[in-house]
């Protein structure tokens, strides 16, 4: 069997449906399979770090899953997520408040772990499973942790009171709505029926800068 020298893992691991491509110029820089390894960009691998033990999980006969949060390259965080709680690591060491491990409590039981599912930006992590409303994860200090339901809507307030000042027109529903100066629009307020040529009225809106009839 010949020997053949590669000098490049930039091609990462093929799928099987590639083992017989060696046609393909990334071919020589794949690899079958690749375990405890880290692919520099340069091509060459190094064994991939290994663990430290921290601290004990809340509750060691139950589930739990760890989920990154990076707010910034100098502040990264571990956060244990276990049956209806979170628990918080930094720089090696657990996140204590008063002596005891920092903790907020979540409604996700340890059955719900493997299905959630986030994404971060900036100081908010969104976490969404499919049993739960959306919920977001922001953090104001290491032992300053929030999770609260996502609300979608708009921010600016509907108008209200709809009605008419003059006319006596029939036949036509009419709704108004707000809109603020990002363009953001609010829902609409209540429906008034009346006609055409009927002049309208309603309670403005906190930080409209127009309205929409429609």
């Amino acid at each position: 069997m010949p020997t053949v020298a590669q000098n490049s893992f930039v091609g990462g691991e093929i799928a099987p449906s590639l083992y017989g491509r060696t046609d393909l110029a990334k071919y020589a820089t794949s690899v079958r399979r690749m375990r405890n390894f880290i692919t520099h960009p340069h091509g060459g691998a190094s064994n991939r770090g290994g663990t430290e033990y921290i601290a004990e999980v809340k509750t060691s006969s139950k589930e739990v899953r760890l989920i990154p949060f990076t707010f910034s390259v100098v502040q990264a965080y571990i956060l244990e997520f276990g049956d209806q709680y979170m628990r918080v690591y930094m720089s090696g060491g657990q996140v204590q408040s008063g002596g005891s491990p920092y903790e907020i409590v979540t409604p996700y039981l340890e059955a719900d772990l493997p299905l959630l599912k986030y994404t971060q930006s900036a100081d908010v992590l969104y976490i969404t499973h499919p049993s739960y409303a959306p919920r977001k994860l922001t953090r104001t200090g290491h032992t300053s942790w929030t999770l609260s339901t996502i609300t979608f809507g708009p921010s600016i307030a509907a108008p209200t009171s709809l009605t008419r000042t003059s006319g006596t027109g029939t036949g036509i529903n009419f709704v108004v709505t707000a809109v603020n100066e990002a363009g953001e629009e609010s829902i609409a307020s209540n429906v008034f029926t009346g006609g055409n040529g009927d002049a309208l009225s309603w309670t403005g809106s906190t930080g409209a800068l127009y309205y929409n009839i429609y």
